[in-house]
Order: C-alpha cells, then structure tokens, then sequence
C-alpha cells in the first residue's frame, strides 16, 4: 500500500485598521509526506463510523509494516509591510529513532 499526500497550511491572523477588520497572511506550509507499507493485514484493524484504523502494537511489527517513509516541510514566509516572501525553514525526514520506545503505526482512512 503506497499512501501520499500533499498538504498547504495558511497560517493567517486578523488585525483592526482604520475601524475594519483586516487579514494578514504570515506564512503558507506545504506538506508532502509519503509512506509505503507492506503486509498490512499483519496491523490491527479497527472501525471508527466512516474510517478504518490501522495500527502496530510496537516497534517490531512497526518495523516490519514499513518499508519506505518520507515526508518533506517547506515554509514561505510573507512580509506584511512589503509583500515580499522569503524563504522559512524547510526539512526533510530523515530515518526513525526505535531506540527510545515502542514506536507504533497508526494510519486512520476515510471509506468512501
């Protein structure tokens, strides 16, 4: 199972000027994370009204279910006095740290 996504975030805040109400935009996030499982009938199913919960119990069926992760996070920040963006931060996902705990999956679908 391949599941991706691609996410935009706006994050705004509104201001009073000259008596009316003004928004001012701050800064867009854009998301792009990506995740390929393999034997998912190994996970728990659970039903939730119209979604599905898969989940791992630990870090060994977490590690098994995985095959590939990626996620990227790049932010654009804007200057409300001038208009002009500049670049935020921007990282990418690197690997998974198991050593601090059980590191469990859960992955909740919408059925349509």
């Amino acid at each position: 199972m391949k599941l991706s996504s691609i996410s935009t975030f706006t994050n705004k805040f509104e201001v009073i000027e000259n008596e009316k109400p003004k928004i001012i935009l701050n800064s867009m996030w854009y998301d792009e994370p990506h995740l390929d499982l393999k034997y998912i009938n190994t996970m728990t199913v659970s039903s939730l009204g119209e979604y599905t919960l898969l989940s791992t119990k630990n870090s060994t069926e977490t590690k098994a279910v995985v095959e590939k992760m990626s996620k990227s996070h790049r932010e654009v920040r804007y200057d409300p006095s001038t208009g002009e963006s500049s670049n935020g931060e921007s990282n990418t996902y690197v690997s998974t740290d198991y050593s601090g705990g059980d590191v469990v999956l859960k992955v909740l679908l919408k059925m349509k």
